[in-house]
């Protein structure tokens, strides 16, 4: 469901159905970075062994090195780095009758904060913008390790406003580019944009 490219022109896919995070190199060469082909679960650990919950958002750094997941069924923003797939933002507190983790809605420290369905993703100086589309928001997961919320309210709608202020309605992708955010409004059927400079939210 999402794609991102590194400055080699690598293509990272997040393969949502198989829960995994694929590569497909220069020479058209597919690999699984992270996760368990078609195992769905929620565990840290080294790439072989991880697992994730039908990741549907990616970003990577421009060389490759950090790949960011939204792995949406788990309602955490993942990373991927050295070999290592840790849990950087996002907390679930209940599972439904299924077992399947419920999503959930707080800013503040990163191990604590919760997201409901986060899908689209995009990196922002130090920080990772997060189309929080359960949540009818756009979060901002600072490196430093806190959440905030940067557009959208507790209710859906279609309001174009200041940023908290303003009302969305299932955002599911999210840009930068120059200081400037785009958001894919999509239950509204719009693309939507606004300022956001990072070094104003440090």
């Amino acid at each position: 469901m999402a794609l991102a490219i590194d400055k080699d022109d690598n293509i990272y896919v997040a393969d949502t159905l198989n829960s995994c995070i694929r590569k497909i190199d220069q020479n058209g060469r597919v690999t699984t970075v992270a996760g368990t082909p078609g195992k769905e679960g929620d565990t840290d650990g080294a790439v072989t062994s991880a697992q994730f919950r039908l990741p549907s958002g990616i970003a990577v750094s421009d060389d490759g090195s950090i790949i960011y997941v939204a792995d949406t069924g788990n309602h955490k923003i993942r990373k991927i780095e050295n070999g290592q797939v840790t849990s950087i933002a996002g907390f679930v507190e209940e599972s439904d009758e299924d077992s399947d983790p419920l999503g959930g809605f707080r800013d503040g420290a990163a191990a604590n904060a919760m997201f409901n369905l986060p899908v689209g993703l995009t990196i922002a100086g130090d920080f990772i913008i997060v189309a929080d589309s359960g949540n009818n928001r756009i979060r901002a997961v600072n490196l430093a390790g806190y959440v905030i919320t940067v557009a959208g309210g507790n209710s859906p709608g279609d309001v174009d406003e200041f940023a908290l202020e303003s009302r969305l309605h299932r955002p599911m992708g999210v840009y930068w580019h120059e200081n400037i955010l785009y958001i894919a409004d999509t239950y509204n059927n719009k693309i939507k944009i606004m300022p956001f400079d990072p070094t104003l939210y440090e």
